[in-house]
């Protein structure tokens, strides 16, 4: 836990590829701003991902997600949908929560034993 602390943004940056592998590894692709237009109207419940065309528009490297296609998309999820989670930000929360789950589990694990 402690090797996670102070390499927080690496961390983020690593996470974010890994989770772009998993997505593409299972057919995802990245989606632009024209198919997040296109596909606002038919949202499957998430509003920033479009399950049945297995597309979403945060599959993107790390440096990419301040371009300025996903400023547009962020308007327009946020326009349509009121969604205002940055890619970025909850990456780096899910990073910085990652020790206090980890220390849950540990002692989840030693209750069980």
């Amino acid at each position: 836990m402690e090797a996670i602390r102070g390499r927080e943004e690496r961390a983020a940056q690593l996470e974010q590829s890994r989770w772009n592998g998993f997505l593409l590894s299972r057919g995802w692709e990245p989606a632009g701003v024209s198919q997040v237009r296109a596909y606002k109207d038919q949202s499957t419940g998430f509003p920033h991902k479009y399950a049945l065309a297995k597309v979403h528009p945060f599959i993107r490297e790390w440096t990419e997600l301040e371009s300025d296609d996903l400023v547009k998309i962020l308007g327009i999820l946020r326009w349509k949908f009121g969604y205002d989670k940055h890619p970025k930000a909850t990456t780096r929360k899910s990073v910085k929560d990652t020790p206090r789950f980890l220390s849950g589990a540990a002692g989840r694990d030693e209750k069980t034993r």
